[in-house]
């Protein structure tokens, strides 16, 4: 038969003035440490993606892989860090995004990674010079929505003025517009006033 009346419990149950000075210890120190604890929304996270944007105007795809990422990816193979690297080519623009291994400073290998693109002698004249950053992650407080008996650029006029007054709040250091299109420029030229310039829409372009 088992003696319930040994333990720490027990020992507890028949002296209530320890008991209760322990638990006035327990709270006290639970008070003191409070202004101590940190509170925050959304945790620090150290970012590890390095970008790198490559501007050729008037390059189809096939033109930005060849000349242009395949050259920056050749100087990236030696590069410590890197543990994975992604690249993609558009018309216009080439872009390598890279993720740097966890336990590699970012800063470290970002110098890295500006000193081997800078010795690429080969790249397009054409192109512009490679735009390198590192990937910040933002995660938003508050989110506003706005809707109305409105068409969609007297909404999106509405929209930029809202966002103008709330950025003028003075703890706010950035708000971002989201689900609307951007403005569109459209040219057009009849064919007979390309025949007078002996212009292709290709030369307007």
């Amino acid at each position: 038969m088992i003696d319930t009346h040994t333990g720490l419990i027990a020992w507890f149950a028949r002296n209530h003035v320890a008991a209760n000075l322990l638990m006035l210890v327990i709270i006290v120190g639970g008070l003191a440490s409070i202004a101590q604890i940190r509170i925050q929304a959304n945790p620090d996270i150290e970012p590890n993606t390095i970008s790198i944007q490559v501007p050729y105007p008037g390059a189809a795809p096939g033109e930005v892989e060849s000349a242009v990422v395949a050259r920056i990816e050749e100087s990236l193979r030696d590069v410590k860090g890197i543990e994975e690297m992604r690249s993609f080519a558009r018309e216009g623009r080439g872009s390598i995004n890279l993720s740097i291994e966890s336990d590699y400073d970012p800063q470290v290998a970002m110098d890295e990674i500006k000193l081997a693109i800078d010795r690429v002698a080969s790249l397009p004249i054409e192109s512009e010079r490679p735009i390198i950053s590192r990937s910040f992650k933002q995660i938003g407080a508050v989110n506003v929505q706005i809707s109305g008996d409105l068409d969609e650029r007297g909404m999106k006029m509405l929209a930029q003025q809202v966002r103008g007054e709330i950025l003028n709040l003075p703890s706010v250091t950035k708000a971002e517009l989201a689900g609307s299109r951007g403005y569109q420029v459209s040219v057009e030229v009849t064919e007979a006033t390309l025949r007078k310039y002996g212009l292709t829409l290709s030369d307007v372009r």
